[in-house]
């Protein structure tokens, strides 16, 4: 379906909302503002970490995506076979349904157990036509499948199943826990091997993948033991339930690999999202930066990086003064995204959105996602595929999405995310904020407050050396630094790169911004130097830039405030956020001389074309003497995205 045919059943709004850019429509072009025989590098900028996109072309150039669910209870809704004609009729192009539920049968006539009692009298293929749906839409499908759990699996290989270090079953909410260290991986793999020889094109893996206090069946005992020596602990708690934590989450890196490599062999442009649950908080022991710097792409949510922060269970870290620390929900939020992004090397986070109450707060939250760089997953619940507010989402994701396709975050000042840091407050979660969870929040805040492209480095990046493109790492704790990790950073600074140990106090709004001044002032070559820099925006507008050497393009987004977007199951205190929401969209401000200045990052060159994506109108700029290029930002409320092509 023709963008043009999402015009015409579009509200109105959407054209107010939106497409209030005002560029001249006189002034395209370039201008000089001095002799350009003079121009002169200032300093090198290193794009060449960018690399060609892990990702199919269909992936990349869909940033906005569909999400619904249908289980198998729904067998016999109208649209249980025939969703893929409601979401294209919404422009849709790929969209996530499930394929598996819960410890439910497979759905078709699967070799591994046994077939789902609700289609065990259907001769017909229900996952060959819900395949073949999507495939006359010419739109991607993507197969949520719920892995942990499988009650025929349990009832005849009880000992598949995960059990807590009192030997007791592990629990989800939707049935008992298989172990991956367990003849039960095969058995999920054979499946999932089954559903892509039918023709799904990706695979989504939701959760926690293991036990959070780790499983102590005989597969894992025998394991461990094997791997390290040692019995498996009876006490979680101490320094080797720490090191069975690891071992836990080696587990699932092992499973992921193996799933990863067996479906690769079979397809290798298969998608697999692997879902993160809690880690992009800062805050959560399980899972880690090892799996996510080898994951095809990260699985999150929209709020979760902020919303679970606060809530204990969720949260190895949690201090009851949490929410009274420096910690706003935008900035969280964002570190959010960046870290999810960021830590699987610059691949877009899928980011699941659930419970969108109408076209604006979805555009907003569209926005903000795309803008930084991930998937925007928006949910769609299959009694509401008759709803239009999702419309004009997705037609912004097909304005911006080929612009995004195969770009990566343009690298300047890098963050350390250091679990190994953390993990040295492992019990006294106080000093864990205190020393470096809100140091790291602190510099990120700077950098998003001055709109410096800022990033995170993981534990498992700075290990293996990927810090190419960055000028500036900020480490917050020398002292938990690994001998790899210690030259990397040697090299780092050998090849013109300055590591900041940054020092004073962020635990409170005055201390924080004490420490800000501080950095801002022995440091301004950070912020003078920086390769894009936007002024003159509206409070609380975002900005993220984005590089695709190959093509030498840089994209530069600006998102205004997405927070205030209340998302969730209907419930009375949902109500009550939606209309707390209404009353702070009411305070965004429209940005309307905003001014953006790129340095010379490939050299003196001036470039080919400057495009405002919104309107497609090309944009005037000037550029001085040292190469440096300045242009006047269109006015905005929602998004800005500027495409400058080299």
């Amino acid at each position: 379906m023709q963008l043009s045919n999402y015009w015409s059943s579009t509200p109105i709004i959407f054209f107010l909302i939106l497409f209030s850019c005002k560029t001249n429509q006189n002034k395209v072009g370039y201008k000089e503002a001095d002799s350009h025989s003079n121009t002169k590098r200032s300093m090198m900028y290193d794009l060449s970490y960018w690399t060609p996109s892990h990702l199919p072309d269909w992936m990349e150039e869909n940033r906005v995506q569909a999400h619904t669910r249908f289980p198998v209870a729904k067998v016999e809704e109208p649209h249980f076979l025939s969703v893929a004609d409601k979401l294209s009729d919404m422009g849709v192009e790929v969209y996530t349904r499930h394929f598996k539920t819960s410890g439910e049968g497979a759905w078709w006539g699967s070799k591994m157990g046994q077939k789902s009692l609700k289609v065990l009298n259907r001769d017909e293929n229900m996952v060959r036509k819900m395949i073949n749906n999507a495939e006359r839409n010419d739109m991607k499908i993507i197969a949520y499948y719920r892995h942990m759990e499988d009650k025929w699996a349990k009832k005849k290989h009880p000992d598949w199943v995960c059990v807590d270090v009192k030997g007791e079953e592990v629990m989800t909410k939707r049935g008992a826990m298989m172990c991956l260290n367990s003849p039960y991986r095969s058995f999920l793999i054979t499946r999932l091997s089954e559903l892509l020889e039918m023709g799904v094109n990706g695979f989504y893996f939701d959760e926690i993948h293991m036990p959070v206090n780790g499983c102590f069946c005989r597969f894992c005992k025998n394991e461990y033991k094997k791997l390290t020596g040692q019995p498996a602990p009876t006490n979680i708690n101490g320094p080797a339930g720490i090191a069975y934590n690891d071992f836990t989450n080696r587990t699932i890196l092992k499973a992921q690999k193996k799933i990863r490599e067996t479906l690769k062999a079979q397809d290798k442009d298969v998608v697999l999202l692997w879902g993160s649950a809690t880690w992009p908080t800062m805050s959560d022991t399980h899972m880690d930066s090892e799996l996510f710097d080898d994951v095809d792409v990260m699985k999150t949510e929209y709020v979760l990086a902020h919303n679970m922060l606060m809530k204990r269970k969720a949260n190895h870290y949690f201090v009851p003064e949490l929410n009274t620390y420096p910690i706003e929900k935008d900035i969280q939020m964002a570190k959010g995204f960046i870290l999810s992004r960021d830590a699987s090397n610059g691949t877009p986070p899928h980011v699941w959105t659930h419970g969108v109450e109408d076209e604006e707060s979805c555009l907003a939250a569209t926005a903000g996602m795309m803008g930084h760089g991930c998937f925007a997953n928006l949910d769609i619940d299959d009694t509401e595929l008759n709803e239009d507010r999702f419309i004009s989402s997705f037609a912004l994701g097909k304005m911006v999405s080929p612009h995004m396709a195969g770009t990566r975050p343009l690298r300047w000042v890098g963050i350390h995310f250091s679990e190994r840091a953390r993990e040295q407050y492992y019990n006294t979660p106080r000093k864990a904020w205190e020393n470096i969870l809100l140091p790291i929040n602190g510099v990120f805040e700077l950098m998003m407050d001055q709109k410096i492209p800022a990033g995170f480095i993981t534990d498992a990046q700075l290990e293996k050396g990927k810090t190419a493109g960055y000028k500036y790492i900020f480490v917050f704790d020398k002292g938990s630094l690994t001998p790899a990790m210690k030259r990397e950073l040697q090299q780092f600074e050998s090849r013109g790169g300055k590591v900041i140990y940054p020092s004073g106090k962020w635990n409170t709004e005055q201390t924080k911004n004490k420490s800000m001044q501080d950095l801002m002032s022995e440091y301004p070559e950070i912020f003078q130097n920086s390769p894009t820099r936007i002024t003159g925006l509206a409070d609380k507008v975002q900005t993220a830039s984005f590089i695709h050497n190959g093509k030498k393009k840089l994209v530069v987004n600006c998102m205004n405030d997405y927070s205030w977007v209340a998302i969730g199951k209907k419930s009375k205190n949902k109500e009550i956020r939606y209309k707390q929401s209404l009353q702070l969209r009411k305070k965004l401000k429209i940005s309307k001389n905003a001014t953006l200045k790129i340095k010379p990052i490939y050299g003196s060159q001036k470039p080919k074309k400057i495009e405002d994506v919104l309107s497609g109108k090309k944009m005037d700029f000037v550029q001085t003497n040292d190469g440096t290029i300045i242009v006047d930002i269109p006015e905005f409320d929602i998004i800005s995205s500027i495409v400058v092509q080299f």
